[in-house]
């Protein structure tokens, strides 16, 4: 994809560019930017809310997703009280003002507890050293793909107007639509054919091997190991891969004294609905939170190296 480009660019895309969508949206009188908006940027004010349920801290997709991929990786890590969650929502319509999410004093716990279960939930999952490492082995396969002209060009972009993805981007979505898992396992097993080593730690007859990990701020251990690796003439992408994620964070609620946003933190209310503050002014626990930032760095290497690299790293 073009540098800069996210998923949701294309979900924007999609919308302003199907035929199909936008039938169905002209048909029901809904502005086709309004729904592009809510994917991202910043939409109408007064559309605000609906984008919190959609793209937020504490959106739909990410309640839903944390149970259901736990429930199918048979891990607890994801899992919270989502009745209570659900219910902990209230819409509320100040005078002369537009529609926000606010929730009771009572329900902070909930929201606290949805947080903690996606942060653990991403460190044993999406995190998981086996996970990141296989993710490290498709990238370097797309890229093999490409390098062979094999992958299809599903984007292109304007490089006069490369300021504004959303402007410069054009694409092929006939192609996109039919460019999908099936087709690029096919790629895989065809490269198996071959010989090829990434094919085959993709279809899990090899295997790549985590040699050391440090999670935190001290990466001396970490960066030591790599020097030792390189003078013992192993070879980046090759023998080895480094697998770096930086600035993970717990939440990304912004604080009451930033500017960016602060109208739109869910308020916290008491029984009589006054207003207590926004969730995080209510809640020790998520400031707390909001100063965590963890730090992981990986060492993979490749199966014929793996009796090396372990000697080295005891060494």
């Amino acid at each position: 994809m073009p540098k800069g480009l996210q998923h949701e660019h294309i979900s924007e895309y999609i919308v302003k560019n199907d035929q199909t969508i936008k039938k169905v949206l002209k048909e029901n009188e809904v502005n086709t930017n309004v729904v592009a908006s809510l994917f991202i940027g910043k939409p109408v004010h007064k559309y605000n809310v609906i984008k919190a349920i959609l793209s937020g801290v504490f959106d739909a997709d990410r309640a839903d997703y944390l149970l259901r991929d736990s429930y199918n990786c048979g891990v607890s890590y994801g899992n919270y009280d989502y009745i209570r969650y659900i219910s902990s929502f209230k819409l509320e319509e100040p005078k002369g003002k537009i529609l926000k999410l606010s929730v009771e004093a009572g329900n902070i716990q909930t929201l606290e507890a949805f947080l903690l279960a996606r942060y653990n939930y991403n460190m044993q999952i999406p995190f998981h050293r086996t996970r990141t490492g296989i993710d490290l082995v498709l990238q370097m396969y797309i890229k093999h793909l490409k390098d062979t002209n094999r992958l299809p060009n599903l984007f292109k972009q304007d490089k006069q107007n490369d300021q504004d993805i959303t402007q410069s981007l054009e694409v092929d979505l006939k192609r996109f639509i039919f460019f999908d898992d099936f087709e690029l396992f096919q790629q895989i097993k065809t490269d198996y054919e071959e010989d090829n080593r990434l094919a085959k730690i993709l279809l899990r007859e090899d295997h790549l091997f985590p040699v050391i990990e440090t999670a935190g701020t001290d990466i001396n251990d970490f960066s030591n190991f790599l020097i030792r690796l390189e003078n013992n003439g192993f070879r980046e992408n090759k023998d080895y891969i480094i697998y770096k994620n930086t600035g993970i964070k717990i939440h990304n609620l912004v604080s009451g004294s930033e500017e960016k946003e602060k109208e739109d933190i869910i308020r916290v209310k008491n029984k009589q609905g006054a207003d207590l503050g926004n969730i995080l002014e209510c809640s020790p626990i998520l400031q707390s939170l909001a100063r965590c930032t963890m730090h992981l760095f990986r060492v993979y290497v490749f199966s014929d190296k793996k009796e090396k690299a372990w000697r080295l790293k005891i060494r």
